[in-house]
């Protein structure tokens, strides 16, 4: 016997950037790809007033490499300062599986 249930289904149809606004899906040979990064953070007990916080950005992948840009400058700049400061390099962030 076959039982069926009325359900429900939430289809994702765009997600936008944060940052910029663009649309984070491109055209590619006629179909609809989505191209692009999170920024995401939660924060627990010792954070300094962001307890149970939890933050998600979507970003287009320009606004994602000006962001992963900005916070290689912030770590160059630490880096003057300090003598076990390594600089980051052009794999910065990137995860390989």
């Amino acid at each position: 016997m076959i039982i069926k249930k009325p359900t429900f289904i939430d289809k994702e149809v765009d997600c936008i950037c944060d940052a910029c606004g663009d649309s984070l899906y491109i055209k590619v040979a006629g179909e609809r790809i989505k191209e692009g990064g999170q920024l995401s953070a939660e924060f627990g007990f010792a954070s300094d007033g962001e307890d149970g916080n939890r933050y998600q950005v979507d970003l287009c992948q320009k606004c994602f490499f000006s962001t992963i840009s900005s916070i290689k400058k912030r770590r160059n700049l630490l880096s003057l300062f300090a003598e076990d400061f390594e600089q980051p390099d052009e794999t910065f962030g990137k995860v390989n599986d």
